[in-house]
């Protein structure tokens, strides 16, 4: 069972995702992209910390945080139970790419087997 505060964290989560779906201005959000775009923009936190971590010559702790995030991403993408994830099975494993293909553009092919 959920906390009162986990709980009140994914309600609102699931009200981003609703009232950012359908008519916009600009067009049409389908509840793929907007799913997308919310679990890329939480994702975003932790990758910006990581980059902290690479700018800081803290090579250690970049590499234990770029393992979390993936592996928090792909935990989501087997476990996850929400409305967002339902319209985005295969984004956290997208995401997870991406990550990996700037860790080999930063650090070489052969460091991807290191994470």
């Amino acid at each position: 069972m959920k906390n009162p505060q986990e709980h009140n964290a994914h309600k609102e989560y699931i009200e981003d995702f609703w009232n950012n779906c359908g008519e916009t201005y600009g067009g049409y959000q389908k509840p793929t992209e907007v799913a997308f775009e919310i679990i890329e923009d939480e994702v975003r936190h932790y990758t910006r910390k990581m980059e902290q971590y690479k700018d800081l010559g803290m090579q250690i702790e970049e590499k234990a945080f770029c393992k979390g995030i993936i592996g928090g991403l792909l935990r989501y993408a087997v476990d996850g139970n929400n409305e967002s994830h339902d319209n985005c099975p295969g984004d956290p494993y997208t995401i997870a790419e991406n990550i990996i293909y700037d860790w080999r553009e930063n650090h070489g092919a052969e460091a991807v087997e290191e994470i």
